[in-house]
């Protein structure tokens, strides 16, 4: 299954971006600073990736009784090489809590793509 491409003009793009800092700066506005660092990060490896993928999703996908519980880091890696074999470039996004889970899955990961942890 290929993952489904989403293509956005610069005005879409602008909009998009202003919708969600509006709704991050509305909610906390200590968010502001977290945004502000997130989106040097991405204008900074913008050419690095061509695709998201929300580790989260992916790791607590199926995961039975454990889901939302317990980060399947297995699952993670695999669908990462699954797309790196189909030639995208993903970025990784996952939460800073995950890499005390078992920090030698999260060194596998940073060395296989790009990763920012919220």
């Amino acid at each position: 299954m290929k993952p489904q491409i989403f293509n956005y003009n610069e005005k879409e793009k602008k909009f998009i971006l202003e919708q969600i800092e509006n709704y991050i700066n509305s909610n906390n506005p200590n968010n502001k600073s977290k945004f502000s660092k997130f989106i040097k990060f991405i204008q900074k490896n913008n050419n690095k990736f061509n695709l998201v993928i929300d580790g989260a999703n992916i790791g607590f996908f199926n995961q039975g009784k454990n889901s939302g519980k317990v980060l399947n880091l297995h699952q993670i890696i695999d669908f990462i090489n699954i797309c790196i074999a189909q030639k995208y470039k993903p970025l990784l996004i996952l939460h800073i809590k995950y890499t005390k889970q078992k920090p030698e899955f999260i060194d596998t990961i940073k060395k296989i793509c790009l990763v920012y942890f919220t």
